[in-house]
C-alpha cells in the first residue's frame, strides 16, 4: 500500500506518487548508473484516446505523445512541434489456416503468397507509414536474412497455380470453384490497428485473382484463431521484444505454443528454439534465427505484410529524446504505468 516502500528499481525517475486513474507523478533518480536524467520532474499521462493524447499535445498539456497515424498531418509542417520516426519492429501479418477448408490445400496457401499487394497496403491504409516486408524481421535486424524470404507480390502468378491446382471458374461469375465448389475464404480481424480497412483491401486483392471472401469482426481475436474456424487472421506482434528474437519465435512456431494458431510443428524448429533457450552469445542467436527461417516460410501458413513505423510528437524545445523513448527496445527509457490491485 505504501508505494514509498513497495517499489525497488533502477530506472531514471522516481515514483512520487499515483492517482485512480494511474497518472504518475516522478522526480529524478540522482544516482541514476547511466548518469543524472534531464528532466527534474516528469508526469505521465495514463489512458487516453488518441483524440485525447492529440488535442492535449495541440494545448500544450504534453511535452511528448505517440500520435495515431491519421492525426500526424495536425503537427506536420509546425515549426512548434518535431516529429520522431523510429521503425518498432512490430509486423502485422496474416494466420492462413492449413486446417480449415479450402486453405487446407498446400497448393492454394502457396498462391495466397504471391496474392497481396504490400505496397498498395502501406500506402493504402496507413498512410505510407510502415516498410513492406517479406520477412518476419526489418531489414536491419540481426536476425534477418535475404536468403529466405517470402515470394513477391504476382497476380498473375498467384492466378497461374491456382489454375494449375484446379482452382478455375467455371460458371463465369468472376471466382474460382474446385470440383463444382465454391471457393470463399473467410477473412477474420479485430477492430483495432487499421485492420478493418485492412481486411476490406485483402479482400479486394483476392477478388483480384478471383477468389471470393467474407469478412468477420471477432472481439477476442486469439480466441477466435484458436477455435480454428476462419482462413486469414489477421495480426499483429513484436518480433524483437527487448531486443531478441525469442518472444515471437517460441510463441508463434513451437509445437502448442500459446500463439501458434495454425498448429505449425516442425521437429528442425524445435530443436532451434530449444538451442536459443541456452545461447548467449548475440551473433549465434541470430545465426540460429536465420536458419530457422527457410523452415518458418516453407509451409505458407503466415503472410508477413509490413512493419510498423511508429511516430511520436514532442514539443519544439524538447531535445534529445529519440524515437525510441517509450518503447522495448535495448536500453531505451521506459515510463512505465503503475496501478494499484
Amino acid at each position: 500500500d505504501d508505494y514509498s516502500k513497495g517499489l525497488v528499481g533502477t530506472g531514471p525517475y522516481i515514483l512520487d506518487s499515483v492517482d485512480e486513474e494511474g497518472n504518475c507523478e516522478l522526480s529524478r533518480n540522482e544516482d541514476y548508473w547511466q548518469g543524472r536524467p534531464a528532466a527534474a520532474k516528469v508526469h505521465t499521462k495514463a489512458d487516453l484516446s488518441e483524440d485525447a493524447v492529440t488535442l492535449a499535445m495541440q494545448s500544450g498539456e504534453l511535452d511528448w505523445a505517440s500520435v495515431s497515424d491519421s492525426d500526424l498531418k495536425l503537427f506536420e509542417g509546425n515549426d512548434d512541434y518535431q516529429i520522431l520516426e523510429s521503425n518498432g519492429r512490430r509486423v502485422y501479418y496474416l494466420y492462413v489456416n492449413p486446417n480449415y477448408t479450402f486453405t487446407e490445400d498446400p497448393a492454394f496457401r502457396e498462391a495466397l503468397t504471391y496474392a497481396f499487394n504490400r505496397q498498395e497496403i502501406v500506402d493504402g491504409v496507413y498512410a505510407g507509414h510502415g516498410s513492406v516486408t517479406r520477412s518476419i524481421f526489418t531489414e536491419d535486424s540481426r536476425f534477418y536474412t535475404d536468403e529466405y524470404l517470402q515470394p513477391e507480390y504476382d497476380a498473375e502468378k498467384a492466378k497461374t497455380l491456382l489454375a494449375e491446382a484446379g482452382y478455375v471458374d467455371t460458371d463465369g461469375d468472376g471466382f474460382v470453384e474446385k470440383d463444382g465448389t465454391s471457393v470463399k475464404l473467410n477473412i477474420t480481424y479485430y477492430d483495432k490497428n487499421g485492420f478493418k480497412v485492412l481486411s476490406e483491401v485483402l479482400q479486394a486483392q483476392l477478388k483480384a485473382i478471383g477468389v471470393d471472401s467474407e469478412i468477420t469482426v471477432t472481439d477476442s481475436i486469439a480466441d477466435t484463431l484458436m477455435n480454428g474456424e476462419y482462413n486469414l487472421g489477421t495480426y499483429g506482434y513484436n518480433t524483437e521484444t527487448l531486443g531478441d528474437c525469442y518472444n515471437y519465435l517460441q510463441p508463434v512456431f513451437g509445437t502448442d505454443a500459446t500463439s501458434n494458431f495454425t498448429k505449425f510443428s516442425n521437429e528442425n524448429v524445435d530443436s532451434l528454439l530449444n538451442e536459443l533457450k541456452v545461447t548467449a552469445d548475440d551473433d549465434e542467436r541470430a545465426e540460429i534465427a536465420q536458419e530457422m527461417q527457410q523452415y518458418l516460410y516453407a509451409e505458407n501458413d503466415h503472410i508477413y505484410l509490413m512493419h510498423v513505423l511508429n511516430y511520436q510528437v514532442a514539443k519544439k524545445g524538447v531535445k534529445n529524446l529519440t524515437a525510441g523513448f517509450g518503447g522495448d527496445q535495448a536500453n531505451n527509457s521506459i515510463l512505465w504505468k503503475i496501478t494499484k490491485e
